[in-house]
């Protein structure tokens, strides 16, 4: 028998769009003879539970009910592959597919408990690059003044560099989920490549909604019909760009007092809101969503913004794509892979010192006064999700990777 075991855990799960690669990795691994298992880790004050539904195994894990800061990381990450024990068939292929590059001891217990395992890691960030929002001119500053005075900063990154290099070299294979990160992994983590297989994230194809659903849920979220609206999607994070965002949005609405900003995500409310002072009847923060809310939301949206200082890749962005909505992007790292500019969407050179950005401001102005080019870029954004991010191509590759091990 063959069995994958994949974790994901509660307080990390819900970034870097990890939540949403293992339910498509789920959803995939389903149809196959493997046995799947998800391991959660949670860190809520909950008990060990073990479930089944729809012919998936879902162990949970609660973590020491302690301040996380405290908790002994190595010690935890320890007993996980003991708590596991019995449920693995110690003497039956066993595939153990991580997704958080924390998880070094996790990996190194795991290898020795289960001989003859089998681990792979996807790589869905790096330290280094949210700590330097994938800056690789300030990594290769602080990499050349190793071993010299550094700042704390730079301390923390090379130290967890180290880490992230040991984690690479237990694991038998590496997933990249873009090119960029391919090559990052090559060139910066020394991974022997080899060891490294580029399987892009993918969706499955929503359908297309009508015109008259599409009017139906505007009515429903009281939307008025002469409304046009922007979306971004993503946590309230600097690295994200939203301060940028509604810089721009309020150089936009003495033009267009029609333009409505919605904000779906969570982070520092707080922040924000004073930031859209006084624009608080245009700008909308949602929160967190369901998926379900969330897709009524791609439903209505007239373009999607993506102002992110760094990508891994961009799941945000082919979700659009999806919906067939037409997307403004920063150029910089998974997300400059995503779009051919002027095809099936923009893209714009944001920095991190930038307060706004008129490129930004141009590219929202044309598309808003050119419908027809909107639909039209829309209608390719989808063309291009069906034709390199299909989630056929995804499940090909991963069930090629599963099984060369």
């Amino acid at each position: 028998m063959k069995h994958v075991y994949i974790f994901n855990s509660s307080a990390r799960g819900a970034y870097y769009g990890i939540g949403t690669y293992i339910k498509q990795l789920v959803d995939v691994l389903r149809r196959t003879a493997y046995n799947v298992t998800v391991v959660n880790i949670i860190y809520q004050d909950i008990e060990f539970d073990i479930c089944l539904k729809d012919s998936i195994r879902y162990i949970s894990i609660p973590a020491p009910i302690i301040p996380k800061k405290r908790l002994n990381n190595e010690g935890f990450e320890k007993s996980i592959p003991f708590i596991l024990y019995p449920y693995v068939a110690p003497n039956e292929q066993n595939i153990f597919h991580l997704n958080y590059m924390g998880d070094k001891y996790l990996a190194q217990y795991l290898r020795s408990l289960f001989t003859g395992c089998s681990i792979i890691l996807t790589v869905h960030y790096t330290d280094w690059s949210l700590s330097l929002s994938g800056n690789r001119s300030l990594l290769r500053q602080i990499l050349r003044k190793e071993g010299k005075e550094l700042d704390l900063r730079s301390q923390t990154i090379l130290s967890n560099l180290a880490q992230e290099k040991e984690l690479l070299a237990i694991c038998d294979k590496v997933v990249a989920i873009s090119q960029h990160s391919y090559r990052d992994l090559i060139q910066i983590h020394k991974v022997d490549k080899r060891k490294i297989t580029l399987i892009n994230n993918a969706l499955k194809r929503s359908r297309i909604t009508s015109d008259e659903k599409r009017e139906k849920t505007r009515k429903k979220l009281l939307i008025a019909p002469n409304e046009i609206i922007l979306l971004f999607v993503g946590r309230l994070d600097i690295v994200k760009g939203l301060d940028l965002l509604i810089n721009t949005v309020k150089h936009l609405i003495k033009r267009y007092p029609d333009l409505r900003l919605i904000v779906a995500g969570e982070g520092d409310f707080s922040k924000y809101l004073s930031a859209s002072s006084p624009l608080w009847t245009q700008i909308t923060f949602t929160g967190f969503l369901s998926p379900k809310s969330l897709q009524e939301l791609y439903t209505i949206a007239d373009i999607g913004i993506i102002p992110s200082l760094h990508e891994e890749f961009g799941y945000v962005a082919i979700e659009m794509m999806n919906h067939k909505i037409p997307i403004i992007a920063n150029n910089t790292t998974g997300l400059s892979e995503l779009i051919d500019d002027g095809i099936n969407g923009f893209k714009v050179h944001i920095h991190s010192r930038q307060t706004t950005c008129k490129e930004l401001v141009d590219k929202i102005i044309y598309l808003i006064e050119n419908p027809d080019i909107r639909k039209n870029i829309g209608e390719k954004a989808r063309n291009k999700l069906n034709s390199h991010y299909n989630i056929r191509f995804f499940e090909k590759q991963m069930l090629a990777l599963y099984n060369s091990l």
